[in-house]
């Protein structure tokens, strides 16, 4: 039997439940025309191991060591203490007022 921690949904992660969620800002507001918006700049794309493989191989930020450390640490396992250090990397990295969206650069399956 599977011991619920506080606020946890059984077998659902923040990680699975944040990937879920910007999956769906991804198409809604970035890829359905919103991404001049101002508030779309605060939306950032799915967070999961080929985005944070990608952003370890080139070394986004000169910190491949902290994105390789969040890879194997695996997505799907965050908690919200972690998943909230993946997002202040990924502001940390950008430049300025840069959408966080942007990111998504790095991700293999955007090529």
């Amino acid at each position: 039997n599977k011991i619920r921690k506080k606020g946890e949904v059984v077998g659902l992660t923040h990680g699975v439940a944040a990937k879920l969620i910007n999956c769906y800002i991804k198409v809604r507001f970035v890829c359905g025309g919103g991404h001049n918006e101002e508030k779309v700049k605060y939306f950032h794309p799915p967070i999961d191991s080929l985005l944070l493989q990608g952003l370890a191989n080139k070394n986004v930020g000169s910190r491949a060591r902290e994105w390789r450390k969040f890879h194997n640490e695996r997505w799907s396992k965050f908690n919200s203490v972690i998943y909230q250090e993946v997002i202040d990397l990924i502001r940390e990295t950008l430049p300025d007022r840069e959408p966080l969206w942007k990111i998504e650069e790095y991700w293999k399956g955007h090529q």
